[in-house]
């Protein structure tokens, strides 16, 4: 029987890798697999001996793992372990090899490793070596497999090796414990500080699982990189890392990078460390600045001299290092891990110092780790590179771009030496070449040099359909949209001098007059500028005089006229029917593609609004680009929903009248009843409607959404949005462009396999439209590569108005930046990765956030403001939080603030704070802003204390980890000093406590403790049943396991067949009259170890016997103190092997037996059996923990409801077990009746 050697603290990587294992249960990670073929003569026997006999050499190998029982989590290291051997092959290989890697091991129960060595037809055999990471490291594999393979050669001569001690790993682990650590902190402090952004390369892809993709250098390949980088002083080493900086710097357009690096950690000034076996190397980051204006090889010194001081101060916690940056805690501070495997003996080293007749051929491996990309370079004759990788972050096509392009930057590095660093990594001409044409759209000629020659050919051809309908109004045919729209022309021609070049403002509500009005400013030549009837006197009046308006177009008796615009000079003119009445000549002047058709506003980040001209070129691209993509007929009726004053309004408006199609326009404020929207789809047949994400939401949550064609834009529209709107209709378009290219540039048509990322992508270039990534230098970035989307094409606008600056700022080439972050897919779209500003979209709108703050800091009150957008989707707003030197009243602020703001850009809340939370680097930290609860109408300094029992329950348990109070619904797990291991720790005693299972990455996912507590909730995922109590007499009911062992017990009749012991070492000076007291405690708390059991008509049952203070009752004293101390040791187990032959009589209590062997004053050992009906393994540490309670405190405190064994035994006998009987059917089907397994004696019948 093993017994406890040792009980070790763990090594800062071994507890990174517990706690990835716990955190992602039945993925594999870590599990370590090797396997080969064994050609020649092998005599496995001595084989197997070998192995363990090394195996049991070593300490670290025979661990296991405990976390639940310890406050800090602990390897148990036994004083030997036997290690499993499977030898029959019932199936194919592989398929072993995954079953075999599914399995995955019980971190505590030990040993962490086995093996499997089967036969193959032709002599030879598979050799297969499974365990996990937390035991050893890479390089221990060469020392393991050498005293292995020479064990195993002294046996087969007859002779007895003799190898040095083993190292003992508890060593290296006290040494880590005592190492002075100020220079250790202090190097990582300078070394991480202000780094804020992690890294990010993954993708969503639909795609689970792992893989993993090998490449090499060819010899001479390697060759020269050995020899340049010798000639130079550098290690390959260095060189890949400098590579991989570059390359994820290409990717993500960053100069401060930050990637993961394993160091050997194994200290030189501890003799033999070379030779041990355990886990030493540790995880560290490799921070890299690449905007250095030093040439190639001088910054390729700086990495290699960096590389060697994180060897000498790499053996921290990852977690504390990360503490140093302003990365949060629970974010990965890296993705992406990049491990030289450098080993002192290699696997092959280690196999030609052996001598032996067979060979190890065919090698292979498996590995996986928790992060999502994991490169590992392997060097040799030719240098190897394998990269593994979660399926659903990275395609096999881009991990074989990242190979390329990790190759091709490391020989640029060595040809580039001498060259500015700046200078050395470029994309192939070829290259870029093929990505600048992924986003062209088709080319075409223009139809017409103008959108208002489009709309008179559609006039005469159709002159008598109706062009316009305006519910509950009047419609217009195509002739007399055409006829009054020129009679109006001629007015403003004639009476008011409106002609080409001039801007005409639009202040008109949504009827008929509104159409007639556009195209009589565009039969003028004039373009209009559209004037929101809800935007805020201030702002539309400084639109007025920005755009220099030669007339102002608005409703007859308008009293808002004068009230918005009475001060202003602006000539005026109202609409009413005479203006068009009569027959006057039209006289529609002649413009260009060059001309303005229309100057739209949009929010500015200095705090002033923008204007964006657009012209007819421009204009008519777009309305020949999307009636293109859409592929419109006549038969179309469109529904107009938008605001003239948002540009996605100008395709509702005008891509019908240019099709021939018809136009249904939406009153004001359409777009927020559900209701409205699905009448007026019905009642005049609506084909095609466009809105925003939140309008469709209107639609939706009404009930039933009408199979319209959906053009959907103006914010990133949300996955589970696009999947519902997908199930109502079959042309279901994503739609995406900024308004400095008139309106859309991409319009994607949804399907099953755009959307099976769960992520919806931006495509669909439309007519002479081009779609590029650039980095921050404007060049092509990598194939798979963030960077910013640059629009080019016929879409694009000559530039801002009256702004010469901002417009060469944003406008270059023929490209318009857009400050959008996207990368290219392996579909060839793009998928959107945010801003690189200040900007948001909401409810549609484009909205600069600097905008908004600016309007607030013009209150006298206010002294600073910072603007966040808080929530998510459905529940995204606006929030503003104050700093003012005087008690502002929330609502009257707003109510200020809408005078200078539209609608849209006024703040849902305002918030005043005292201060506001800093970043370390002294930063507002705009995201602790967006986590503050917003609730009701005032929000509380902290963000209000508990609204429920679990609240408060939570945030107990959160004190008691993190050892700091927790004062507020909104802290935040991590940022209060929360790691990996505190985490463990509380959802260990929630899921006591709750008595449901509470999933370990249920924190990381939502670390904010109203968050926490919510997904808690009983009808959440995971939740475990409530067992009711059983309340019935003295018979009770068994479990299923129990009836086996009742069955078993009377069909085979030996007492001993189902003992369970268990021995626990008891050190220290012990009362044995207390013990004793404390075990009748425990034996008052279980009923369970109480039962006894009898028949009643032919059916098992249980009861209880009461506790009677007795020999039965007690535990059984030997005194064994005067016995010589190996007498002693075998004494006791030669007492306790007697105690487990006894076996029991399940019809008389107790069935269990106590016994205390007394070594000495201050050594005792304690065996504990039980027949297996009462107990299994788990218990068993539940009962001695209780036992060393009840002995620390002298009671047990059991609670008011615990639950009994006879609770569950009821309540599984009540359940279904149809699909779990299927299940096992399903998974059985097809085995033998009968396994030929190798006996020694005849199978009974």
């Amino acid at each position: 029987m093993a017994e406890v050697e040792d009980i070790l603290k763990l090594s800062p990587l071994q507890e990174g890798l517990l706690f990835h294992s716990l955190y992602a249960p039945g993925t594999g990670l870590y599990t370590e697999q090797r396997w080969c073929v064994v050609k020649g003569e092998l005599d496995t026997e001595l084989f197997r001996k070998a192995w363990t006999q090394v195996i049991n050499r070593h300490r670290a190998l025979r661990a296991e793992f405990h976390w639940e029982e310890t406050d800090e989590p602990v390897q148990v290291i036994y004083d030997e372990v036997t290690v499993e051997w499977a030898t029959n092959l019932d199936g194919e290989f592989e398929d072993f090899l995954e079953a075999d890697r599914e399995r995955g091991f019980e971190l505590d129960r030990g040993p962490l490793i086995r093996f499997a060595l089967f036969p193959r037809p032709d002599g030879d055999h598979y050799f297969v070596w499974t365990f996990h990471h937390l035991l050893m490291d890479g390089w221990g594999n060469g020392v393991l497999i050498r005293e292995v393979f020479a064990s195993y050669a002294a046996a087969r001569r007859g002779e007895k090796i003799s190898l040095s001690s083993a190292y003992d790993y508890g060593v290296f682990l006290n040494w880590l414990e005592d190492r002075p650590v100020e220079a250790e902190l202090a190097y990582w402090e300078n070394a991480l500080k202000g780094f804020a952004e992690p890294v990010c390369l993954a993708r969503r892809l639909p795609e689970s699982g792992y893989a993993s993709r090998n490449f090499e250098f060819s010899e001479a390949e390697t060759l020269f990189l050995e020899e340049t980088a010798r000639e130079n002083r550098l290690t390959l080493n260095t060189l890949v890392q400098g590579a991989w900086a570059m390359l994820l710097k290409a990717h993500m357009g960053k100069e401060d990078v930050l990637f993961g690096v394993t160091v050997s950690g194994r200290p030189p000034e501890l003799l033999g460390v070379e030779q041990a076996i355990g886990l030493f190397i540790n995880t560290v980051p490799a921070r890299v600045s690449l905007a250095h204006e030093t040439s190639g090889l001088e910054w390729l010194q700086d990495l290699q001299s960096e590389q060697r001081k994180r060897e000498q101060f790499g053996y921290g916690k990852l977690m504390d290092l990360q503490a140093f940056t302003e990365v949060p805690a629970g974010t990965p501070l890296f993705e992406s891990l990049l491990v030289f495997e450098n080993y002192p003996i290699s696997l092959e080293e280690a196999l030609a110092g052996t001598e032996s007749e067979f060979q190890l051929t065919e090698r292979e491996g498996y590995e996986r780790t928790n992060y999502p990309l994991t490169v590992v370079v392997i060097p040799g004759e030719t240098l190897q590179v394998s990269f593994r990788y979660e399926r659903e972050a990275f395609s096999g096509d881009f991990i074989k771009r990242l190979f390329t392009q990790l190759k091709r930057g490391m020989s640029a590095l060595l040809e580039g030496l001498g060259e500015e660093l700046s200078k050395i990594w470029s994309l192939p001409e070829d290259e870029a070449m093929r990505l600048s044409q992924m986003g062209n759209g088709e080319r075409a000629e223009p139809e017409a040099a103008t959108s208002l020659e489009l709309f008179r050919r559609e006039a005469e051809r159709v002159a008598e359909k109706v062009a316009l309908i305006v519910p509950d109004q009047d419609g217009l045919t195509y002739r007399e949209l055409d006829e009054r729209s020129g009679r109006l022309a001629v007015v403003l021609q004639k009476r008011r001098g409106i002609g080409r070049g001039d801007r005409v403002g639009i202040y008109l509500k949504r009827n008929e007059r509104l159409l007639v009005a556009l195209f009589a400013v565009w039969k003028c030549g004039a373009a209009y500028v559209p004037l929101d009837r809800d935007f805020p006197t201030e702002r539309l009046r400084f639109m007025v005089e920005d755009a220099a308006l030669a007339l102002l177009i608005h409703e007859e008796n308008d009293d808002e006229m004068e009230q918005v615009f009475g001060e202003q000079s602006v000539e005026k003119i109202a609409l009413n029917s005479s203006l068009w009445g009569g027959d006057q000549a039209i006289e529609v002047w002649k413009v260009g593609a060059a001309d303005a058709a229309y100057i739209i506003y949009t929010s500015g980040s200095t705090g002033t609004p923008k204007g964006v001209l657009i012209t007819h070129g421009n204009l008519v691209n777009f309305l020949n680009g999307m009636s293109h993509a859409l592929g419109l007929e006549e038969r179309e009726v469109f529904l107009a929903v938008t605001t003239i004053s948002f540009d996605i309004s100008i395709l509702e408006l005008f891509l019908p009248l240019v099709s021939g199609a018809s136009l249904v326009l939406a009153p004001s404020g359409a777009g927020r009843d559900g209701e409205a929207l699905e009448k007026w789809i019905r009642e005049y047949g609506v084909t095609t409607m466009q809105a925003t994400p939140t309008t469709w939401r209107v639609l939706l949550e009404n009930g039933q959404c009408p199979a319209v064609r959906v053009l959907c834009g103006g914010e990133a529209l949300p996955y589970d949005l696009a999947r519902d709107l997908c199930h109502y209709s079959e042309d279901v378009w994503n739609l995406y462009g900024p308004t400095e290219t008139t309106i859309w540039s991409g319009a994607l048509k949804l399907n099953s396999g755009n959307l099976a990322s769960g992520i919806v992508p931006v495509g669909g270039v439309i007519l002479n439209t081009q779609f590029e990534v650039r980095d921050e230098g404007g060049g092509i970035v990598p194939d798979g590569a963030t960077g910013e989307l640059w629009i080019g094409g016929a879409g694009v606008s000559p530039g801002y108005w009256k702004r010469p600056e901002l417009t060469a700022e944003k406008f270059q080439k023929g490209f318009y930046a857009t400050g959008d972050l996207v990368s290219w897919r392996d579909d060839g779209v793009l998928e959107f990765h945010g801003r690189q500003d200040g900007q948001i979209k909401l409810r549609g709108y484009r909205i600069e956030i600097g905008e908004i703050e600016t309007a607030l800091l013009s209150h006298a009150a206010v002294q600073e403001a910072v603007v966040v957008l808080h929530g998510g989707d459905e529940s995204a707003m606006l929030v503003a939080f104050i700093c003012a030197d005087e008690e502002v009243e929330e609502k009257k602020l707003r109510e200020w603030i809408r005078q200078k703001l539209p609608s849209y850009m006024v703040p849902t809340r305002c918030v005043a704070v005292s201060e506001f939370p800093l970043t370390p680097n002294r930063k507002v930290d705009r995201g602790a802003l967006q986590r503050i609860p917003i609730e009701g109408e005032v929000l509380s300094q902290h963000g209000g204390r508990w609204q429920s029992p679990e609240e408060e329950l939570v945030a107990g348990i959160w004190s008691d980890v993190l050892g700091r109070a927790v004062i507020s619904r909104a802290d935040h797990f991590f940022e209060m000093g929360g790691h990996s291991l505190a985490a463990t720790r509380v959802v260990s005693r929630l899921r006591e406590l709750l008595g449901r299972e509470v999933p370990l990455r249920r924190l990381f996912e939502r670390p904010v403790l109203s968050e926490f507590v919510s997904a808690l909730d009983p009808e959440s995922e995971g939740q475990l049943e409530t067992i009711p109590r059983w309340e019935g007499g003295p018979l009770l009911p068994l479990s299923a396991a129990q009836r086996r062992q009742w069955l078993m017990d009377h069909l085979v009749g030996e007492e001993n067949l189902y003992s369970v012991p268990t021995v626990v070492r008891i050190e220290g000076e012990l009362s044995i009259s207390r013990l004793q007291k404390a075990w009748r405690a425990v034996l008052a708390a279980h009923e369970e170890l109480r039962f006894f059991f009898v028949e009643e008509d032919d059916m098992p049952f249980a009861q209880v016997a009461r506790v009677v203070e007795g020999e039965r009752d007690t535990i059984q004293v030997r005194d064994l103190s005067e016995l010589e101390p190996d007498d002693q040791e075998k004494r006791w187990r030669e007492l306790t092997a007697e105690d487990v032959r006894i076996g029991f009589d399940l019809g008389e209590a107790p069935l269990w037996r106590a016994q205390l062997f007394k070594l000495s004053a201050e050594a005792q050992v304690l065996l504990l059996n039980f027949h297996h009906i009462l107990v299994d393994g788990w218990s068993l540490g539940l009962l001695v923990r209780e036992l060393s309670k009840a002995y620390e405190t002298g009671t047990l405190d059991q609670g008011e409801r615990r639950l009994r064994y006879v609770d569950y035994s009821h309540w599984q006998s009540t359940q279904d077990r149809s699909k779990g009987l299927n299940f096992w059917q399903k998974k059985l089907e097809g085995l033998p009746a009968q396994i030929a397994l190798p006996l020694d004696f005849t199978r009974p019948a």
